[in-house]
Parts: C-alpha cells; sequence; structure tokens
C-alpha cells in the first residue's frame, strides 16, 4: 500500500518537477529545437514502429504487449539525467530538448498503446493524453526554454527540491516493489 503512495507522488509530483526543470533551466534555441527535436521525434517513432512489426508475434495479452512494447520508443530519462552530468554544458541543453519533445511523443504512444483495445471514446483518450503530467511539465519546460526565462525564485527553488527527490524515490519505490513481487 506504501508503494502506491509513493507511485502516485513519483508519477504526479517529484517526476513531472524534474522533466520541467531539466526542460526549463536552459535557454533553448529555436534552430536547436528544431533539429534535435526533430531527430529525438524520428527515433522514438521508428521505436514504435519496430514495436507495431513484431507485436503479432506472440500470445501475450493486449496488456503485456502494450507493455513490452513501449520498452522499443520508451527511453530511461533517469539514467539520461544522471549520465548528462558527466558531460559538458552543451549537453545539458541537448538533453533539456530530448526531455522537452520525445517525453511527449512517448507518453502519446504509451497512452494510445495501454488504450488500445479498450472501451475508451476518442475523448477519454485525448483527456487521458492532454492531462499526462509528463506531458505537461516536458511541454511547459520547452515553453519556457523556448521563451528564454526562468520560473520565480521562489517556485524554482520548490520545483528544484521535488526534482531532487525524483530519481532516488523512484529508484526506492523500484527496489521496493521488485523486492514484494519477489515474496
Amino acid at each position: 500500500m506504501l508503494s502506491l503512495g509513493i507511485d502516485w507522488l513519483c508519477y504526479y509530483l517529484f517526476y513531472p518537477a524534474l522533466l520541467f526543470m531539466a526542460a526549463s533551466q536552459r535557454p533553448i534555441e529555436l534552430d536547436s529545437f528544431l533539429l534535435i527535436g526533430l531527430l529525438a521525434c524520428v527515433l522514438v517513432t521508428a521505436g514504435l514502429l519496430l514495436a507495431l512489426c513484431v507485436r503479432t508475434l506472440g500470445n501475450d495479452t493486449r496488456s503485456d504487449k502494450a507493455g513490452v512494447s513501449q520498452n522499443a520508443w520508451r527511453f530511461n530519462t533517469a539514467l539520461g539525467f544522471v549520465a548528462v552530468t558527466a558531460l559538458p554544458a552543451e549537453a545539458v541543453g541537448i538533453m533539456a530538448i530530448i526531455v522537452g519533445l520525445a517525453i511527449p511523443i512517448a507518453n502519446l504512444y504509451a497512452v494510445l498503446a495501454m488504450t488500445n483495445g479498450l472501451s475508451h471514446s476518442r475523448w477519454q483518450k485525448l483527456g487521458e493524453i492532454a492531462l499526462n503530467p509528463f506531458l505537461l511539465a516536458s511541454l511547459l519546460g520547452v515553453i519556457v526554454g523556448l521563451m528564454g526565462t526562468s520560473p520565480p525564485i521562489l517556485v524554482s527553488s520548490f520545483l528544484d527540491r521535488l526534482a531532487d527527490a525524483a530519481i532516488p524515490v523512484v529508484l526506492l519505490s523500484l527496489g521496493a516493489a521488485l523486492r514484494q513481487s519477489a515474496w
């Protein structure tokens, strides 16, 4: 039960704060945004297309196929955030663009995959996509980055604290879930 509360905090609070701060902390130049953003979207979409080609293999359930196929186009952002700290400052700017564009595309595909075959109307699917906290945080972060501004210091400090908690809490949550499933 505790794991569900931590998962909720990670999904709706910590990780969106991390995504927003990653995309908004540096000014994003429009030409870099277009080039790197296009490349990130092409790579995520290529993963989706590959997953669609092989999804007919096997006898898995709909949700199993959706979960497995997501591994073809979703990437480990947490690992990217850790790795980018060892790279030059330009890499952080590139990561901001990738986070701001690839995550919304990946989450769009994920929601569509998970709701495929369910009795959701188009409006319900659109609502799930539009209200996805990762999508909202990423897009808002990109907008702030493109504007070349930063959030007010009080807001920025608060979001920084939430973002700092994201990766350790996510890792603890995963560890607890794995340990619980082993019992």
